[in-house]
């Protein structure tokens, strides 16, 4: 029996290496069969992660030649399946990185199989013997003119019994296919050294070396180039959504759509465009307005420097014991319900779990329940301390004011985060 052994921690270097620069990652696009144009890479890179993490374990953990008195060497075809898996999802990164592989796609190093018109490779020798093992052993064609003058098909193949323990080999009986008539093709017999399959794994399993380095130069270098490339300021704009439709745009193209702060941004917007139904509100409207551009402020700063670290680009001075890591001030307000906390109502923190089905038109029933618990004591009692709504209040706009009560409440938290690192002017409060 043997196993290839593959370094798990291999993998995990190449995703910290992605993950490193996360946002980075979720900007590349791929070019995918019958998808024009490219689309967004992010899942797949993950998925391709994901899949290679697992697929190491497994085939480490499988033992080759283990019943060599079985007819046919399933056990091989199991392995140059997942194997064929691990080579393909790691193509894939290399695509969506831009790795030129071409010097090792049409190497001959491992295998030695130039093939009868020289244009055969380690890569293509590989797949040939996955045709014929595991994929399609009835029809393989996809290799004539390198290893094959027609058609073939392959009934089996079997575990050498003469071959070493140490470095077993196999035996692939192939048929000639011909049409019409008898062929005049032989059969033959390929035989497999399992030392040199695995050889051949192993290298390309090791490319994640070089994927590694060029995802640290194309970060190195995007970085560079963002830091480099000047974001304009508000006072350039002439109205404020202006500057934040923006500012969106800039997000998207530095951080991806797989980060928090477009969808900040989005909602900053609905705030901004919102037509209060009752001017009692404009007050503490405004005072709400005025700390998200305050935060916004330091979004700015933290695209420039393309930094998530200090107060400079978050906006968090002080730090609470309920702060999440990697939450910016922008974060703090859009989702002060995580930071807000009420002991006096017991089911106070389940109503705040549900207030965003408020805005979600796509769930009705859900959006009346919500709307119901609102308009109605205890919670109505807690929210209308802060601003003032009735049962003609529209649903976007009941959200957006629960919101603002839950700031002003925030603020009067003594240890709270926004308490904390909001200026204590009345512009805020």
């Amino acid at each position: 029996m043997v196993s290839i052994k593959l370094d798990p921690d291999l993998v995990r270097k190449l995703r910290d290496a992605v993950n490193s620069e996360n946002h980075l990652a979720s900007t590349k696009t791929i070019k995918t069969k019958g998808k024009n144009p490219p689309v967004q890479a992010y899942n797949i890179t993950c998925a391709v992660l994901d899949r290679v993490e697992d697929t190491v374990d497994y085939l480490n953990s499988l033992k080759l030649n283990s019943d060599n008195q079985s007819k046919s060497a399933f056990d091989f075809y199991n392995f140059m399946l997942n194997a064929s898996v691990l080579i393909d999802c790691l193509d894939t990164i290399a695509k969506v990185y831009d790795v030129d592989l071409s010097t090792e796609d049409s190497s001959c190093d491992v295998f030695n199989k130039h093939g009868s018109n020289n244009k055969g490779s380690d890569k293509r020798y590989f797949e040939y013997l996955r045709a014929l093992s595991s994929v399609h052993p009835n029809d393989t064609d996809r290799y004539i003119g390198e290893y094959q003058s027609g058609e073939e098909c392959s009934p089996f193949a079997v575990w050498d019994r003469d071959s070493t323990p140490e470095n077993p080999k196999l035996r692939m009986m192939v048929y000639p296919v011909s049409a019409g008539q008898p062929s005049i093709q032989s059969d033959k017999i390929i035989t497999v050294s399992l030392k040199t399959v695995f050889e051949y794994v192993k290298t390309r399993y090791e490319l994640i070396n070089k994927i590694i380095a060029a995802i640290k130069d194309y970060n190195k270098n995007t970085l560079n180039s963002f830091k480099n490339k000047p974001i304009k300021k508000e006072s350039e704009f002439n109205d404020y959504r202006e500057y934040l439709g923006y500012l969106k745009e800039e997000t998207l193209e530095r951080m991806g759509l797989s980060n928090g702060p477009h969808c900040n941004l989005d909602y900053a917007q609905s705030v901004f465009d919102l037509d209060l139904s009752d001017n009692s509100n404009q007050d503490a409207y405004i005072k709400y307005c005025n700390a998200l551009k305050y935060a916004i402020s330091f979004e700015h700063n933290r695209l420039q420097s393309m930094c998530s670290n200090g107060c400079e680009n978050t906006g968090i001075k002080q730090n609470t014991k309920d702060f999440i890591e990697g939450d910016t001030l922008l974060d703090c307000i859009v989702n002060c319900s995580i930071y807000v906390k009420n002991n006096s109502m017991s089911t106070f923190d389940y109503l705040i779990e549900k207030l965003s089905d408020l805005d979600d038109s796509q769930n009705p029933q859900e959006q009346d329940f919500v709307r119901g618990l609102v308009l109605n004591a205890p919670y109505a009692d807690f929210f209308k301390k802060y601003v003032s709504f009735n049962e003609s209040t529209p649903n976007h706009e009941l959200y957006i004011l629960t919101q603002i009560a839950l700031y002003l409440y925030g603020l009067e938290v003594k240890d709270g985060i926004l308490n904390k690192n909001i200026p204590n002017s009345p512009e805020y409060r």
